[in-house]
């Protein structure tokens, strides 16, 4: 900002009235009290100095500031350059009309988010719903435009949390399924499970897409988000479809227009104590909140990991590995991946053995880890779930628990298999095993990995989730207290990466040093 100067005398500077004011102030008093004189005399003599110090600092500012303004004359950027990420926003506006909204979105600058890294600032505008003259705040994220707020408008079978119309004010409106599918304005729809996918991808993946996501405030505990890309999703909570209503503060649920079953469809899911997203199938009955996606043409690419098709033998002092490759196995998706290079390793310490596969660049042990450590114990203390699933270990016991020449993989190398097998959206239906969960839950197995939904241990004492969940801890700390581990429920095509107690028992899959 450039200093608009009213008169010539720099910052601090005296004028010879003024000293001469300073000079009868500073000898005046009794000529009797010579002490007192002294004083004042030696105090005026500091005063002096440091005014004529400052006037000589000002003088340099004022040199210094007409330097920097004759250099910025020919310094100033032509174009500012955006992030190694790629991203470029248009500067141009963009207004889109249909029958019933009207869309108005234009772009501004950057935007720095709290890992310091910078991204472009989502292009914000506006849009009305002619049906009932409400408007919503949109945002350009990548190739979509989202409306930046939860839809409100009254459709049959949708309501507001707990009956309480403020709630609507707040967090818009929730819908079953079926009100859901048709409650977007025309030219705006509601988003497929693929095209939150697409989203999750815009904003880094779908391992950090909560925090992005989520807004800055609202949330209970330390739940809010960055919203670094202002997308500002609320925990609205949600009605079950029995009639009640739980977790305003805690959650957010959004509806996709995508079916799993004739019962379920998909949901995109954030909660307070998850930096990820993730996406679920709910009952069709449940009331979930409405983001809606503005029109557009849709091409999207597949891509296919390709694990490594050599021979390896790996021998250490307490285990030894040999994998031996095979041939092409086909997903039920019908697209083609190579089969995962399988094989077996031996823990010497106690002789069991484990299958291994190879994927991507990793090699894994294919079963959870079995070996007898102290705070190591079997679900329901029953050996026979060892057997099955291998021990719950201790975060502590976790890590010194894999025989040598392997180790705890840590969050960074459980991020390098989601990649591995095609991105964590779909790693969950591409790690479970085909049998073993309950309801709907069973994966595809694509990879051979046969994640096992063995549950855990809690810190009091109590099993839980058999059928339900896998965790598997990682060797990334998050605090003193909380450790990172990967988890895949039986409703989610995803896989997600969370952090929890250290005290909780669960599985541990060794991965090869």
């Amino acid at each position: 900002m450039i200093r608009r100067k009213t008169k010539e005398r720099p910052f601090g500077a005296t004028d010879e009235r003024e000293n001469v004011i300073l000079s009868e102030a500073c000898h005046s008093g009794a000529e009797g009290d010579r002490i007192k004189r002294s004083r004042r005399i030696s105090i005026c003599m500091l005063l002096t100095a440091f005014l004529s110090a400052c006037t000589d600092y000002a003088a340099k500012m004022e040199d210094d500031f007409e330097e920097w303004k004759a250099s910025r004359e020919f310094s100033e950027p032509a174009e500012e350059t955006l992030s190694s990420s790629g991203a470029t926003l248009s500067s141009s506006s963009v207004t889109v009309q249909s029958s019933s909204s009207e869309t108005s979105v234009s772009s501004s600058s950057e935007k720095a988010e709290s890992s310091s890294s910078k991204v472009p600032e989502p292009a914000e505008g506006s849009m009305t719903d002619a049906r009932d003259g409400q408007t919503y705040r949109t945002v350009v994220i990548g190739s979509q435009i989202w409306m930046a707020q939860n839809l409100n408008y009254e459709a049959e079978n949708s309501l507001c949390y707990n009956d309480d119309p403020a709630h609507c004010a707040t967090y818009g409106r929730l819908y079953t399924w079926a009100a859901a599918t048709t409650a977007c304005p025309s030219g705006w729809h509601l988003p497929s499970k693929e095209e939150f996918e697409t989203l999750f991808t815009a904003v880094g993946g779908i391992g950090t897409a909560g925090e992005k996501l989520k807004s800055t405030n609202g949330w209970n505990s330390s739940g809010n988000g960055t919203d670094a890309y202002v997308f500002s999703a609320l925990p609205a909570g949600f009605r079950n479809n029995n009639g009640y209503y739980y977790y305003e503060g805690n959650v957010a649920n959004f509806w996709s227009s995508t079916e799993h079953g004739s019962n379920d469809a998909y949901d995109m899911y954030l909660d307070y104590e998850n930096d990820s997203a993730n996406l679920y199938s709910k009952n069709k009955f449940d009331g979930f909140s409405v983001r809606c996606l503005k029109d557009y043409e849709q091409n999207l690419s597949s891509s296919g990991a390709t694990p490594s098709s050599s021979s390896v033998t790996v021998q250490s002092s307490s285990s030894e590995t040999s994998v031996s490759s095979s041939s092409e196995k086909v997903e039920s998706s019908s697209s083609k991946v190579l089969e995962p290079t399988e094989g077996s390793m031996t823990d010497a310490r106690d002789s069991q053995t484990y299958r291994t596969v190879v994927v991507g660049s990793q090699i894994w042990m294919a079963q959870n880890l079995n070996y007898e450590a102290e705070n190591s114990l079997c679900y329901n203390d029953d050996p026979a779930h060892c057997a099955t699933y291998g021990r719950l270990y201790t975060w502590a016991a976790a890590t010194t628990a894999c025989p040598s020449g392997w180790h705890l993989p840590s969050k960074e190398e459980f991020e390098t298999l989601f990649t591995a097998v095609g991105g964590i959206g779909t790693a969950g239906v591409k790690l479970k095993s085909t049998n073993g969960w309950i309801s709907i839950g069973n994966g595809t197995d694509a990879y051979v990995f046969s994640a096992l939904p063995a549950g855990g241990r809690d810190n009091n004492g109590n099993y839980l989730s058999e059928g339900l969940d896998a965790y598997f801890w990682s060797s990334t700390e998050s605090n003193s207290y909380y450790a990172y581990y990967m988890g895949l429920n039986y409703k989610g095509d995803s896989a997600y990466l969370n952090n929890y107690d250290k005290g909780y028992g669960y599985p541990v899959r060794c991965i090869m040093d």
